[in-house]
């Protein structure tokens, strides 16, 4: 039974490490992040606007956490070594996605919102009046 215990945190360590890799950071990979300022409206914007893959960042990352969660309680409430080394398992196993995940969440979710607040103020710019042009004389005029 000890045995069975053991190689079963192992696999569960290499499933998630194989998982972790395969779909690494959805919006580090697809979000396209806005210029640094806004451009003037008849330059279109090329970013990023849609919030996907930080919502599927998000998605993955809560399961990774709620694994990290029960790791450390598996690891607080155990007596006995093999208890304690199946909770440090599921713990770091659950940890390091979650916090990759969630930093690549974070990350979608800062860019698109300044994608999105940068189209607004381009489409806003874009119905502004252009300044009234000087009403004076000028050398064609005749004195």
């Amino acid at each position: 039974m000890l045995y069975d215990r053991l190689v079963w945190a192992e696999r569960l360590d290499a499933v998630v490490a194989v998982a972790a890799v395969a779909v690494s950071g959805c919006s580090w990979l697809f979000v396209s992040t806005p210029p640094s300022v806004t451009p003037p409206p008849t330059v279109p914007l090329s970013c990023t606007e849609s919030r996907a893959a930080p919502v599927l960042d998000t998605i993955v990352a809560v399961p990774y956490a709620a694994m990290a969660f029960a790791g450390a309680a598996v690891m607080t409430d155990s007596d006995d070594d093999v208890d304690e080394a199946i909770g440090t398992a599921l713990l770091i196993s659950g940890a390091i996605p979650a916090l990759v995940y969630g930093l690549s969440a974070a990350y979608g979710y800062r860019h698109t919102r300044r994608c999105r607040d940068m189209k607004a103020r381009q489409w806003q710019n874009s119905f502004q009046q252009p300044a009234p042009q000087r009403q004076g004389p000028t050398w064609d005029d005749p004195p």
